[in-house]
């Protein structure tokens, strides 16, 4: 993504060169995500100065459409279902994750989460969304089913940022969070 000049580049792993440039995608593109089976690249818009909606564009890296959804202030990291249904996004600048349908391309809804949430993750079994809350330092843990925060882990050392799990067995499971003010990342196990 090309914060500065609203575009994404895409580079051959070939050559390492640029094959082509979305222009447009909108106003400081920061994070990109493709969801499973979708055919698209979600691109975070960071916005500007000013407080309200966002947008994350949904860019068909075939034909070059860019259709743009309407999300929460400040969107940054995002996640999808493994079916790529839904994609999650986590709005840093309103304490939400956005709620959209990859098939629609419409947020379907908003839901609350602690302040500054920069990053989120699906569990491998599809149940749940870890979401890394960076100012008030915690983990929302948002049931997908009820799609309702069902969990709060607080106290995750000082700037959480971003998250990932690990899954070592059938029946071990890890989050693994990185604090950006520590340079460390922090383990969680979940089952």
């Amino acid at each position: 993504s090309n914060a500065n000049s609203a575009s994404v580049s895409v580079i051959s792993t070939a050559t390492g060169e640029v094959d082509n440039t979305f222009i447009n995608v909108g106003n400081s593109p920061r994070e990109m995500f493709i969801p499973p089976g979708s055919g698209l690249l979600l691109v975070s818009n960071f916005g500007g100065v000013d407080i309200g909606a966002d947008k994350v564009a949904a860019v068909d890296y075939e034909t070059g459409l860019i259709v743009q959804i309407t999300v929460g202030d400040k969107p940054l990291g995002m996640a999808a279902t493994p079916d790529g249904r839904y994609a999650f996004v986590a709005n840093s600048g309103s304490g939400s994750v956005s709620l959209i349908s990859v098939a629609a391309l419409t947020e379907v809804l908003k839901i609350s989460v602690g302040q500054g949430p920069t990053a989120c993750a699906v569990t491998p079994d599809n149940s749940q969304v870890y979401v890394v809350n960076s100012l008030t330092r915690t983990i929302s843990i948002i049931d997908i089913q009820s799609k309702t925060v069902v969990e709060t882990i607080p106290n995750v050392g000082t700037e959480p940022f971003d998250i990932a799990f690990y899954e070592r067995a059938a029946d071990e499971l890890f989050a693994l969070v990185t604090d950006r003010a520590l340079g460390r990342v922090w383990v969680f196990q979940v089952r």
